[in-house]
């Protein structure tokens, strides 16, 4: 019915998980495996990444804990064997832990950043112009 590693996940704690890591905290919940044939056996294989989630929060608010999940992402196979029916689970803790870190961008910086890229871009364009308007006066010179 559930599947999950590691140690349980308070309810607040698991919604304050982005839907794209919550996804990956228990794949296997709500999914139907059954066996068709005689004598088959469904295997499940689990690959599984400690991860540390670290919500943004405004700097006048308390701080909060980070959120210590266990995502894994599951691929199931049905095997028909002459043997007898299984369900087999096999798993792999990954040794590294991923961090994931949310930071909000000040407004400031955000238009400091906009204005960098629109200066990079008005720069290359007038390289570009550069080299064009000084490779066609060249091309005329050679014609005369």
């Amino acid at each position: 019915d559930h599947l999950s590693f590691g140690q349980p996940v308070p309810a607040a704690g698991r919604a304050r998980l982005p839907p794209e890591i919550a996804a990956h905290v228990a794949p296997l919940d709500g999914t139907r495996h059954v066996a068709e044939e005689v004598h088959a056996s469904i295997e499940h294989y689990a690959r599984i990444s400690p991860t540390t989630f670290n919500p943004s929060q405004p700097a006048r608010m308390r701080q909060l804990p980070a959120v210590v999940v266990h995502q894994f992402v599951a691929t199931s196979h049905v095997h028909a064997k002459e043997a007898t029916p299984a369900v087999i689970v096999t798993y792999d803790v990954s040794p590294i832990r991923v961090t994931i870190s949310q930071k909000r961008m000040p407004v400031s910086q955000l238009l400091v950043s906009a204005c960098a890229i629109v200066g990079g871009v008005i720069s290359v364009v007038g390289l570009v112009d550069g080299v064009v308007h000084s490779g066609a006066r060249a091309l005329g010179q050679f014609r005369l």
